[in-house]
């Protein structure tokens, strides 16, 4: 396959084609074309150490780091190696340049999926959208970061299991932060009867979450009367906290457990949804 897409894009055989090349036999081209080649590769190594360096000291993992530095490394050497055969005048070389060119379509084609998974994962690496240890919706998936890998991204969920997200997936969707301000909000709903003097209660759900330990004083808790229900007066209580110290699952358990008893404590009643009980002999 490989042989049939170097002869159709050379058309001829691409031993052939190599022996057709022809290029400069003027002493000084060959000097400069040396010179030309040896800088690029003295100019590639020090960008290739200086971008790694660069990018490891912005936390992207050294292995990464070490790759991005190598690919500008190589793309450097390569603009000097194609300008060198320019000065030498190089001859017949557009046929065999050619049938690279048709391999290396193919070989993207054959690779697509795996080369796109690459190249997000070299994104999210320089980007960090996220980091390891970090609360994080991922598409459908919440979880806790474990790692960020070239071709993945290894989420735990709060189930406990292993998930592994293609890096391109991760890429192409919203990500959801949930650390990245370093606070985030946690909203509990309740529903009181509908005879409760409402503005008692956003001051008794107020008082019961203020002084809990895991809510932030900064911004200070809101409690919001949100709408009707079957049975109840939706109201809503919103707090904030600190996301390095405590998690939501922590804050939600403190402040319903907080808003209980001091519902229970004012003698506001949580009404249990009505049910309607058909008698089967009537």
């Amino acid at each position: 396959m490989i042989h049939f897409l170097l002869a159709q894009s050379s058309g001829t055989n691409p031993g052939d084609a190599l022996e057709g090349i022809e290029v400069s036999h003027d002493w000084t081209d060959w000097i400069v074309a040396g010179a030309i080649v040896v800088t690029s590769v003295v100019v590639g190594l020090v960008a290739s150490r200086v971008v790694s360096r660069s990018l490891i000291r912005r936390e992207v993992e050294p292995i990464t780091a070490r790759l991005l530095g190598r690919i500008v490394g190589f793309v450097l050497v390569l603009i000097g190696l194609v300008t060198a055969l320019g000065v030498l005048q190089v001859r017949g070389l557009g046929a065999v340049l050619g049938a690279l060119g048709i391999l290396g379509i193919a070989l993207a084609f054959a690779l697509q999926d795996t080369l796109e998974n690459l190249i997000a994962g070299l994104a999210l690496q320089v980007s960090k959208p996220f980091k390891k240890g970090e609360a994080v919706t991922l598409g459908d998936f919440d979880g806790t970061v474990e790692d960020v890998r070239m071709r993945n991204v290894l989420l735990r969920t709060y189930d406990g299991e292993s998930v592994q997200l293609p890096s391109a997936t991760v890429w192409k969707n919203p990500i959801l932060n949930h650390m990245k301000e370093g606070t985030r909000r946690a909203r509990l709903d309740v529903g009181v009867a509908f005879d409760t003097d409402l503005d008692r209660v956003r001051e008794v759900l107020r008082d019961a979450v203020v002084p809990l330990d895991v809510v932030l004083d900064e911004p200070t808790p809101d409690v919001w009367v949100t709408g009707f229900g079957e049975a109840s007066i939706r109201v809503s209580v919103l707090v904030w906290f600190d996301t390095v110290e405590t998690n939501l699952f922590e804050v939600t358990d403190a402040c319903a457990r907080a808003m209980k008893r001091a519902l229970d404590s004012a003698g506001i009643t949580i009404p249990y949804p009505q049910r309607v009980v058909t008698d089967p002999d009537g």
